[in-house]
């Protein structure tokens, strides 16, 4: 496809190790905002299913949908669709920001301000291990069932770190850190000392991928035990100054 990376193609027309698991019409989620002019990725495992469906599980269309779906692209499925339809699959992700966005990114923007970078201005972007929303939620999904989608899907990050200008990527909790070491091999390190919040504690460490350098919180942001403004704020602060040392 002419302007396009062959890796980003071939990543959505490649067709999920385990359909019925992953939400009914959704599309591969290469990544949320620009890719191409980020600098600062944020990293989870992956995206939320209500980025394309209402709590009912109703398909989002209209002024409500967030991205492409198989409905709006007039398409059965993507590995043999029209090379427009997968242009407008990544244009969609790409223009996210500039749309009907998820809450969940809130307190991601916050530490990013803290790094000078903002999803809404390109200059950051959301990048998943697993690029498809599930249905169920992935902490329903049962072990076997995440290894299948992390192994068909975790080659991508590794591409879009070699291909793109990103020059520090910051991971969202224990959890992506914990999977990132099981599906790469890499290390994590201690980063730097503990922050304590209330009765949070908020560890940090990092590691490369592709030269790129990881850093990691271990409380995910998202999360209602204990996540207040300050911690976010503070957490925030921390990355910063662990980047301005790398």
């Amino acid at each position: 496809m002419s302007g396009l990376p062959a890796y980003l193609e071939d990543r959505v027309r490649r067709q999920p190790p385990i359909a019925r698991r992953v939400v009914r019409g959704s599309t591969p989620v290469v990544s949320f905002g620009d890719a191409s002019t980020a600098r600062v990725a944020t990293l989870g495992l992956n995206p939320s299913r209500r980025e394309f469906c209402d709590v009912g599980g109703r398909l989002l269309c209209g002024e409500e949908r967030r991205l492409e779906t198989l409905e709006s692209l007039d398409v059965r499925r993507l590995h043999n669709a029209p090379d427009g339809a997968v242009r407008k699959v990544i244009q969609g992700c790409y223009r996210y920001f500039h749309g009907n966005v998820y809450g969940w990114f809130k307190p991601l923007q916050v530490v990013l301000d803290a790094v000078g970078r903002s999803f809404a201005r390109g200059s950051a972007c959301h990048l998943d291990l697993v690029q498809w929303a599930t249905d169920p939620t992935w902490a329903k999904l049962a072990r076997k069932e995440q290894l299948e989608l992390l192994l068909a899907d975790a080659w991508f990050l590794g591409e879009q770190l070699r291909n793109e200008r990103i020059r520090v990527v910051l991971a969202n909790g224990r959890g992506v850190a914990d999977v990132l070491e099981q599906v790469s091999g890499v290390a994590f390190r201690r980063a730097s000392a503990d922050l304590v919040v209330g009765s949070v504690t908020a560890r940090f460490t990092r590691a490369e991928i592709a030269a790129v350098p990881i850093i990691t919180w271990s409380t995910n942001l998202q999360s209602s035990f204990g996540v207040s403004s300050e911690l976010v704020k503070r957490i925030g602060g921390r990355v910063a100054r662990i980047a301005r040392g790398l």
